[in-house]
């Protein structure tokens, strides 16, 4: 997530006191604009379809909690279960909170760093300056991220089908991701969850702002895989500095999948229809193996590696392949000097 910032020295005599608590209310206030800004596609979704019931929400990348705070507000979701995951750790004392603000049994969260499989080990990175919206596995290319303001940790990554099914958490109507680059990831290890789900909710980049992280046709092509297909977005965010380019860098993108049986009754009544469904056979049911997916998106995952590591293979064998031809060659062609000149004659033998 793009995150602003204000330079604040670190001591400014007698007004330091005051300048860091009024930048500690600009932290607050720019996460609640981020939670407003993230909502969009569902306060959208919430005006369309009124009756649409939902079960449960998954909150990926819940950061402090506003999120879920904001859903679970009078106009949108309240009283429907959710459950946070969050990375870093430090927001313990936010997500409790959050938790205890509703009645109990409604909100519960995890602390896990959500990957592909369970237990590899990987870099964290967080930043030194006090901004958490950019932490993740993919470090981000800004000033926050650089340097010595780079703080990352190594830890053990967790599937969030794993996580979900320890923490009971069975009924996911929607799935959202917020979590800097980190998409494919996550997906890799949600096969389960995204059988169950009806709404992903992703913030995804156009522009590569978390170096190796996912960009968007990635995502949408693996979601499509599992039989979801783009249907609204929100939250359009520009900055050219951040993003060096004056076109859209990052925005929330809301995919649904047509097979679900959790439809909202609207779009079942119209039999709607998005592109990709027909061609791809989605109305026979869209989820696809888990094997299936890992085998076909993993090179999607891993894409700079596996290249590499071809490309590596290719040329040894090409090399090998060479001198042995150059081998043969020459054999043959000592050979046929050896009994030319009489030393071997074939005919004497």
């Amino acid at each position: 997530m793009l995150h602003q910032h204000q330079n604040v020295p670190p001591h400014q005599s007698s007004a330091g006191a005051h300048l860091n608590f009024s930048v500690l209310i600009l932290l607050i206030s720019l996460v609640t604009v981020c939670a407003d800004n993230e909502i969009a596609v569902l306060q959208q979704l919430r005006s369309a379809y009124p009756d649409w019931k939902p079960r449960g929400f998954v909150d990926v990348g819940a950061n402090g909690g506003g999120w879920t705070r904001a859903i679970q507000g009078e106009g949108l979701y309240p009283g429907v279960k959710t459950f946070m995951v969050e990375a870093f750790r430090q927001h313990s004392g936010s997500l409790a909170e959050t938790k205890s603000m509703f009645k109990d049994g409604i909100i519960d969260y995890a602390f896990a760093v959500l990957s592909s499989a369970d237990g590899d080990a990987v870099k964290f990175h967080s930043t030194k300056q006090g901004f958490t919206t950019g932490n993740s596995m993919f470090v981000e290319q800004s000033e926050h991220y650089t340097g010595s303001n780079d703080n990352f940790e190594l830890v053990n990554t967790t599937k969030l089908d794993t996580l979900l099914k320890e923490h009971k958490m069975d009924d996911v109507d929607y799935l959202k991701l917020d979590v800097q680059g980190a998409e494919l990831m996550v997906l890799l290890g949600a096969t389960e969850t995204l059988k169950k789900a009806t709404f992903v909710q992703l913030e995804v980049s156009v522009i590569e702002y978390n170096k190796g992280g996912a960009c968007w046709h990635e995502v949408d092509e693996l979601l499509r895989r599992n039989g979801f297909y783009f249907y609204d977005a929100g939250d359009h965010t520009r900055n050219d500095e951040a993003f060096h380019t004056k076109a859209i860098g990052q925005f929330d993108a809301l995919y649904i999948k047509p097979s679900s049986d959790r439809l909202p009754k609207w779009l079942v009544d119209h039999n709607a229809t998005f592109c990709g469904m027909n061609k791809e056979g989605v109305r026979g049911g869209g989820v696809i193996k888990e094997g299936h997916m890992r085998g076909d998106m993993m090179d999607v995952a891993v894409r700079g590696q596996m290249a590499d590591a071809t490309a590596h293979v290719d040329r040894t064998l090409f090399f090998q392949t060479f001198f042995l031809a150059i081998s043969a060659f020459v054999g043959g062609y000592l050979a046929g000097r050896k009994t030319s000149a009489g030393r071997i004659s074939f005919k004497e033998l």
